[in-house]
């Protein structure tokens, strides 16, 4: 068990203000108390054939290593069964689609391309992904859903209004047939003010960052004891229950921020800007709450070689590491290596049930 009195001396410090300059803080945590096994050896067999996918495209022609705007990679259910699909994104250009992948015993599947700017709109609520495209005067788009093994079309529109204007006919299209203004807008009425996630740019193609993805990352539910399982249900419950007063859009995830193989939970408060995370980890058949709240938009960044984790607010970036003592921010450089955390799940009983059983 680490030292305990450290840590709070060094959690009360991580709520001061950080500089642009890179401020930073640093500490360790107390171990968690009951994880089953070591998430690294719980094998999927989804794993080899998306490291070797992920193999494959790192030698294509498209992939990018530019460090802000190319090619990352996502691991996220789009199918509903469990298993995540594999999400890879060439870059983040206007007209850039997602390559999306599943594995069917053990094999590589691919279900096509989709979305735009190098990342897919997901809504969780009706398991639907969500792809547009706004040109000059128009908008296509359409909604897609999982059925006998591939993404189909559940409903496609498109709308030139905008082109007004400049004199254009204007034409609203549902399904490819033309239909009038308040027909169009009760076809997409049921999904309008649906809330998403973006998917597709979770992870950097790092060698640290791919390993971290492939064997931890969706580990963690079934390395969770029931003891530990009760805590963040309760928690998150409890975070669900103010939100409906607060009228805000939660979302969680599991991340391990200290490199000791035991995640903490993470709540994101929302997706806007002032959006902020708060942390909370376990020990002592506990789960307490680290002091501060982090990021912006409701995510920050993981850098799993280094146990930092860091965020972006206009031109102030701010660090901390809770599993090195020494750390300071002048002192640090990313190479590579980064995850994207905060909104992974949607904060919604079906998801607290699904994770924490």
């Amino acid at each position: 068990m680490k030292n305990l009195n450290r840590i709070f001396i060094t959690l009360s410090a991580i709520a001061l203000s950080l500089s642009a300059s890179g401020c930073s803080q640093s500490g360790s945590l107390p171990s968690g108390f009951g994880l089953k096994s070591d998430p690294e050896k719980v094998k999927y067999d989804w794993q080899k054939p998306y490291q070797e996918q992920i193999s494959s495209f790192i030698s294509s022609d498209e992939f990018s290593n530019d460090s802000e705007n190319g090619s990352a990679f996502d691991l996220f259910d789009i199918t509903g069964d469990g298993q995540p699909e594999l999400i890879i994104s060439p870059n983040k250009g206007a007209s850039t689609a997602c390559s999306v992948f599943t594995s069917e015993n053990g094999k590589i599947v691919s279900l096509g391309t989709f979305g735009s700017g190098g990342i897919l709109h997901y809504i969780p609520s009706q398991k639907l992904l969500h792809e547009e495209y706004t040109g000059n005067g128009f908008v296509l788009g359409k909604y897609l859903t999982y059925r006998n093994g591939e993404l189909t079309d559940v409903i496609a529109y498109s709308d030139n209004s905008s082109s007004a204007s400049s004199g254009a006919s204007i034409v609203h299209e549902i399904n490819g047939e033309e239909v009038m203004l308040t027909e169009y807008e009760a076809a997409l009425a049921p999904y309008a003010s649906a809330v998403y996630l973006e998917i597709g740019r979770r992870y950097t193609f790092s060698e640290i960052a791919v390993k971290y993805a492939v064997k931890l990352s969706e580990s963690w539910k079934d390395v969770f004891s029931d003891s530990e399982k009760q805590l963040c249900r309760d928690k998150l419950n409890e975070v669900l229950e103010n939100s409906a007063e607060t009228g805000t859009d939660p979302a969680f995830d599991l991340c391990d921020l200290n490199g000791d193989k035991i995640p903490e939970l993470i709540v994101s408060d929302g997706s806007a800007p002032e959006s902020m995370c708060t942390v909370y980890y376990l020990s002592e058949e506990n789960l307490l709450q680290m002091e501060g709240t982090y990021g912006f938009c409701g995510q920050f960044t993981l850098d799993p070689k280094e146990n930092v984790f860091f965020y972006q607010s206009g031109e102030k970036f701010s660090y901390w590491s809770i599993a090195n003592a020494e750390f300071t921010a002048s002192g640090y450089k990313n190479d590579g290596n980064k995850a994207q955390i905060g909104r992974r799940f949607m904060l919604t009983p079906e998801n607290i049930t699904r994770i924490f059983g």
